[in-house]
């Protein structure tokens, strides 16, 4: 493994800690009916959770946002590093 491919690991794995410490939060409504409805909260320190609005019946992490975020930075990162490779 050379010194670009190393470079890559490293940021990769510094974006995915930062992902990790401020993921992304979604909001939970109740309609009538039974109905849920689920809407992003936006982004906040893992362990201070965004207030939910008035209307909000909780608030929780959005995992599969955040394992979304997480699948595309290693697939960008396995990317650049076969892109790197010593010939």
């Amino acid at each position: 493994m050379n010194s670009k491919q190393k470079k890559v690991i490293v940021f990769a794995v510094a974006v995915m800690v930062l992902m990790t410490l401020f993921p992304p939060w979604t909001q939970t409504f109740h309609r009538t009916g039974g109905a849920t409805l689920r809407k992003p909260a936006g982004y906040s320190f893992i362990f201070d959770a965004p207030e939910p609005s008035v209307y909000a019946a909780g608030i929780q992490l959005d995992f599969s946002r955040l394992l979304l975020q997480w699948f595309v930075v290693a697939l960008i990162a396995g990317g650049l590093v076969f892109a790197f490779k010593d010939q």
